[in-house]
């Protein structure tokens, strides 16, 4: 119900944003932005994809909206997470040295984000599993992003690389035992402080 909840709020944010008077806005001032975020790490592997709405508001700013699904696994041989689940980001880009979507820019979102996840808790690295479980997480993300919108010659299709840093803030979460059926575990998801790097492609029109 919350995942449905999440894709609800993002495609009523995108049908607001349409709804606006066509008068304030140029040609060319709107752009779909398909891509992927990902990091590998030690420890975590995490990938997301998203998809964007994003409308020119003149003078180099603008505002999306964001839709995105997270994959991720965490395991420091310990403790295991898998987990997955959708979100919806809002959020303004100023585009530097430009009174369009192009060039360099520097942006921040906020948005809800839901997980589900599973757990495995090894006996302190004997290798023995003691406890697993599963819960489902939501999430306030918070998100600075740094990064560029670069057309691909005279067409309307651009590249666009990026680089985010953001938290996920807890708000309401749930953990059931499989090891004991019913009983409350009391874990909470890793998912937290987070540095990803994404590319996009721009479709402008």
């Amino acid at each position: 119900m919350k995942n449905i909840i999440v894709l609800v709020c993002g495609v009523l944010f995108a049908l607001v944003v349409m709804a606006l008077p066509g008068s304030v806005w140029a040609e060319q001032d709107n752009s779909i932005n398909i891509g992927g975020l990902g990091l590998v790490g030690p420890d975590l592997s995490a990938s997301a994809f998203i998809v964007e709405y994003e409308r020119h508001m003149g003078s180099g700013m603008s505002v999306f909206g964001r839709v995105g699904v997270l994959d991720y696994s965490f395991d420091d041989g310990w403790y295991k997470e898998d987990g997955d689940g959708p979100g919806f980001d809002i959020g303004i880009r100023k585009y530097m040295g430009s009174n369009g979507m192009k060039g360099f820019y520097l942006g921040g979102t906020v948005g809800i984000w839901t997980t589900e996840w599973t757990f495995t808790d090894n006996d302190y690295g004997t290798g023995s599993i003691y406890y697993r479980g599963k819960g489902d997480t939501t999430s306030l993300k918070v998100d600075i992003e740094v990064g560029g919108r670069f057309p691909l010659g005279s067409s309307p299709v651009s590249l666009m690389p990026s680089l985010h840093v953001g938290n996920f803030f807890n708000i309401d979460s749930t953990c059931t035992s499989t090891s004991v059926p019913g009983a409350d575990c009391g874990n909470e998801s890793e998912v937290g402080f987070y540095g990803l790097l994404g590319l996009s492609m721009g479709i402008a029109f």
